[in-house]
């Protein structure tokens, strides 16, 4: 991505794993998925919680593991605070 930010959709698969550079590996993770289940209810960035709904280019170059936990409404906290969504270095 041109801003170096990759905005979060639905999971398509349950696993998936990006290996990198110098061995390191991140596996992106999916809990509860299904036709049903498409909005992310929470993530954690190596098992911390994480609310922002994208990922910089650099974390993912870091290695490590993102895991979503989804459900069949959207989430009321996923998100949704000004600090979570994209771009906003970009706007201040």
């Amino acid at each position: 991505p041109a801003n170096g930010e990759y905005v979060f959709g639905s999971p398509l698969a349950e696993k998936t794993e990006i290996r990198l550079p110098d061995n390191k590996l991140f596996t992106i993770k999916t809990k509860n998925l299904s036709k049903q289940n498409i909005y992310i209810q929470e993530a954690k960035l190596n098992g911390a919680l994480y609310t922002k709904s994208f990922i910089r280019h650099s974390d993912i170059q870091k290695g490590g593991e993102l895991v979503f936990v989804m459900g069949n409404q959207p989430s009321e906290t996923f998100g949704t605070s000004a600090e979570d969504m994209p771009g906003r270095e970009l706007n201040q």
